[in-house]
């Protein structure tokens, strides 16, 4: 089954129009029945045949009984249906655990040389039951990622995939997920990873992907929908209340024929304004906000 996690993190303060930024995270782990992930053998004999059933992702450069060969391996973690086009990605982030077993192809090895390798992303369709070498789909070199030799058979892998999934979010009809190989396909030299079919779901490929989404200033339109005026009617002085108000406000009052005829800013809960210069009637208090638009109280004066 495929394992998909959302996390909410810490609420951060941001600039402009909002108030606050929050950090939301998926992780997406898939299973064997719901998996694409898939070796591409370059081996003669195996080069026409599907891999889809195979519990390793391997970057392989090797001998199979004694011929050689090359392996690649592709994973589509399908992104565009978790992160909508257009959303900002803070970061994202790839964990592969390594192989570090003596059957199958094998654990990290470089024999022969650097098993350093790349990871591009895929631009053409595939099919995960009917890729072969044969058939194998392309991928560009545009920020593709560098991955390290590896120090030791049980090295395990976290790579940045930011940028590249970033390329993933604009461009979703020609990105179909992430193709591996050895920078160097000569023998002998290998990395090898467990796949999604592999038995122990917690060393199956994992992509984490943050993002930061803006929340609106809520806190401030909440506090104005319990603004208070009084007294009201008014003699010398009117006193304006807005409850846990952090935030600057612009207020303005206007006479009946819409004149404004006083101007003031102010961030403070509890603010008074003189109104002794004011003739007797009736006027309206204008409250303007960034975020929340703008409010009108009307309020008398009265002697």
């Amino acid at each position: 089954m495929s394992r998909i996690l959302l996390i909410l993190f810490v609420l951060l303060v941001s600039l402009g129009s909002y108030g606050q930024y929050v950090d939301t995270c998926i992780i997406i782990q898939p299973g064997p029945s719901t998996d694409k992930d898939a070796l591409i053998h370059g081996l003669a004999t195996e080069q026409g045949l599907p891999h889809a059933i195979t519990r390793e992702i391997a970057m392989n450069a090797w001998t199979f009984g004694g011929t050689f060969g090359v392996v690649r391996s592709a994973i589509d973690f399908d992104i565009n249906k978790h992160i909508p086009v257009g959303m900002p990605i803070k970061y994202a982030r790839l964990t592969l655990y390594a192989w570090n077993r003596v059957d199958g192809m094998g654990p990290h090895e470089g024999l022969s040389g650097s098993n350093e390798a790349w990871v591009e992303r895929i631009i053409t369709p595939w099919n995960v039951n009917t890729m072969t070498w044969n058939n194998q789909p392309q991928s560009t070199t545009q920020n593709r990622i560098s991955l390290p030799a590896s120090s030791s058979g049980s090295q395990n892998y976290i790579i940045d995939v930011t940028q590249m999934v970033n390329d993933m979010r604009d461009y979703p009809n020609s990105s179909f997920g992430f193709l591996f190989k050895l920078k160097t396909e000569d023998y002998y030299r290998r990395l090898t990873f467990c796949s999604a079919n592999y038995p122990d779901s917690s060393r199956r490929p994992k992509l984490e992907i943050c993002t930061s989404i803006p929340i609106p200033k809520v806190g401030l339109c909440a506090a104005l929908s319990r603004l208070s005026l009084f007294p009201n009617p008014a003699d010398e002085e009117l006193s304006i209340y807005i409850a846990d108000l952090s935030q600057e406000v612009k207020i303005s009052i206007f006479d009946t024929a819409g004149r404004r005829i006083m101007e003031e800013t102010f961030v403070a809960e509890r603010s008074h304004l003189s109104v002794a210069h004011l003739a007797q009637g009736v006027y309206i208090l204008e409250i303007q906000t960034e975020d929340c638009g703008i409010l009108h109280r009307k309020f008398m004066v009265n002697r």
